[in-house]
């Protein structure tokens, strides 16, 4: 306190007090007390100005300040009166309490600007009807707006104009730069060009050339009408059907020459062989265009006009020729993978066509030349049908193989003048299907060991290998001594090889021995033998070689075969002693087996032979559990 006696002194009391005062008359000498009491209250108010603020410009919004008894804000602002906050601002609330303490909050204000959102019904990126919000409104609303159709997904800003009687770019303007005839192509526009042959009515159109008009794009003539059409295929046939004897058509094709070009426009290719002025031909008004220069996925325009005559009600036809495609399902139980290319091959069939013209590729996309190309023969009519082979070699890598192919399809025909026409449809994709790895090529069984064979015999592949021209041999000698391998083409469309034509063959050798085959297209081999195979030749006098350890063969003396059949009609005896026989086997001199024999276990055994052998040298193999004997 400032001071005790003073009748009001300053107090600042840290607690609550009790202060006491006394007043003393200083003449009688009495006094009287009194009493107050000071409360002292230290905690402060908890003053909450509420949470921060997101607000679009011109909202309204509220304050509320809590913890306290009375409020005021900055800015202007009343507690609990709605105000509209123009910029991004804090505000500050200052909240006292009934002991008259007091204590502040703020909180921030941000004012956003809003977006206007435009509803998008069709989905394609564009809308019409707007919506203004601070917050996204989620899915089906944009950003973009100027859709002037807002039900059809192909339609906003920004495509490219088609002439279909709409305005695709919403630009306000239907079919601008069109061009070509504009808005009178709108019915004329082709919804279907089918391949020719195949049933069907709407690629037919029915015309009347007297309400034709004449068109800048083409100087042909007066009466024109224009037709728009996607090429399904580089090949197309395009008929008219005059109306009279008098009247004289043609027909031109037009390459779409977009928004901006110079008239009159050039033509690709255009019909007229027959007309008025023909001397001794009256064509009656027909016409038939063929071509196969167009452009598959392109857009022409086709110009069909009456050039002389009387022009009248004709009938127009469009159909496309298609190429082919792979139709390898059948031929394949429906897998799509074929075991050996001996199977068939097939493509599909298109009406109208007269042959097929087969490409393998060597990838997916059509890059460079074909690796190979093969018509399919077709004497009178389209075959689609061939042996695989003629197309592919045979797959001997071990794993499958992806094969990529394309159709092409030959068409002959007659236009309206009887003139044959040859057109080819050429297919741009690749189908494709896979081949499985078929097993190597290995000397017959007939002729490869245990058998011998002559040095002047023959052997043959243990199969044919269908597409094969040629047989290649690898002849590697290794007994009586080891050498370099010899290379040797056997003949042509043959799988047999004289073992004459292999340099240095002699009796008495082993070779271990390895085919391959060249493709019928010269280049292409197939993968050689898995494992070599082995190939013997008989030693002197026609007999086997006295020794050939390597192939676990060994030479017994004590074999007695009598009489040596030297003359025709004579059976024979075999007798051995001291050899655990278990198997005999006589092989005669070009290695073919002529008696088998399966006998008891014996060491000293006497075996009649029942066959009539003809005179000549025979080899007497006896097998044991581990070992081959030979006669000498």
């Amino acid at each position: 306190m400032s001071s005790s006696l003073v009748s009001n002194p300053l107090a600042n009391p840290s607690s609550t007090t009790t202060y006491t005062v006394t007043k003393t008359n200083t003449t009688t000498g009495c006094s009287a007390t009194d009493q107050v009491v000071v409360t002292v209250d230290n905690a402060l108010p908890l003053v909450n100005a509420g949470l921060d603020l997101n607000v679009c410009s011109g909202d309204f919004v509220t304050l509320n300040g809590s913890g306290a008894n009375t409020y005021s804000w900055n800015n202007g602002v009343t507690d609990g009166i709605s105000f509209q906050p123009l910029a991004t601002s804090y505000f500050v609330v200052q909240g006292t309490n009934s002991n008259g303490c007091s204590s502040k909050d703020s909180l921030l204000t941000q004012v956003q600007s809003p977006v206007i959102y435009y509803l998008d019904a069709d989905g394609d990126g564009f809308g019409d009807t707007p919506f203004s919000s601070c917050l996204n409104p989620g899915a089906g609303y944009v950003l973009l707006n100027g859709d002037c159709n807002d039900t059809q997904a192909n339609i906003h800003p920004g495509l490219t104009e088609l002439c279909n009687g709409w305005d695709d770019n919403c630009n306000g303007v239907v079919d601008e730069g069109c061009g070509v005839a504009g808005i009178a192509l709108l019915n004329a526009q082709l919804t279907s060009t089918p391949q020719f042959g195949m049933p069907g009515t709407n690629y037919i159109h029915n015309v009347n050339m007297a309400l034709a008009s004449d068109y800048p794009e083409s100087s042909s003539g007066v009466y024109e009408k224009w037709f728009k059409f996607q090429a399904l295929s580089n090949a197309m046939r395009i008929e008219v059907v005059g109306a009279s004897t008098s009247d004289d058509n043609s027909i031109r094709v037009f390459a779409d020459p977009g928004i901006s070009y110079v008239t009159p426009l050039s033509y690709l290719t255009q019909e007229n062989d027959v007309n008025l002025s023909s001397i001794g031909v009256l064509d009656q008004g027909n016409e038939i265009l063929l071509t196969d220069q167009l452009i598959q996925g392109n857009w022409y325009y086709a110009c069909i006009t009456t050039v002389a005559g009387t022009p009248g009600n004709i009938v127009v036809k469009f159909n496309a020729l298609l190429p082919s495609t792979c139709d390898v399902m059948p031929s394949t139980a429906y897998t799509g993978v074929y075991s050996n290319v001996c199977q068939t091959f097939k493509c599909q069939y298109r009406t109208q066509a007269r042959r097929a013209i087969i490409h393998r590729w060597i990838g997916a996309s059509q890059v460079g030349l074909p690796l190979l190309s093969y018509t399919i023969p077709a004497p009178t009519s389209l075959i689609t049908t061939c042996q695989l082979a003629k197309i592919v070699p045979a797959n001997m890598s071990g794993s499958s193989q992806t094969i990529y192919i394309s159709a092409d399809l030959e068409y002959d025909l007659l236009d309206a003048a009887g003139n044959m026409n040859i057109l080819f449809a050429i297919q741009p994709s690749n189908c494709s299907f896979q081949l499985s790895s078929e097993p190597t090529s290995n000397v017959r069984s007939t002729d490869e060991c245990p058998v011998y064979k002559s040095a002047a015999s023959s052997v043959a592949t243990d199969r044919s290998v269908c597409g094969a021209m040629q047989y290649q041999w690898e002849y590697t000698m290794v007994y009586p001594s080891p050498a370099l391998p010899v290379s040797v083409n056997g003949s042509l469309n043959s799988r047999i090889l004289t073992l004459a034509a292999i340099p240095g063959m002699l009796n008495g050798q082993r070779y271990d021995v390895r085919i391959r085959s060249l493709y019928s297209d010269a280049l292409t081999y197939t993968s050689w033998t898995a494992s070599p195979d082995c190939i013997r030749t008989l030693g002197a006098a026609g007999m086997s070689p006295l020794n050939d350890a390597s192939q676990g063969m060994a030479v017994l003396s004590n074999i007695a075969l009598f009489p040596n059949p030297t003359r025709m009609n004579q059976t024979a005896q075999l007798q051995w002693v001291d050899v655990p026989i278990e198997e005999v086997v006589i092989l005669n001199a070009m290695g073919q087996q002529v008696h088998h024999a399966y006998v008891s276990d014996s060491e000293n055994r006497q075996l009649t032979l029942s066959e009539t052998l003809p005179a000549g040298l025979y080899q007497v193999l006896l097998r044991s559990a581990d070992v081959v004997y030979s006669t000498p």
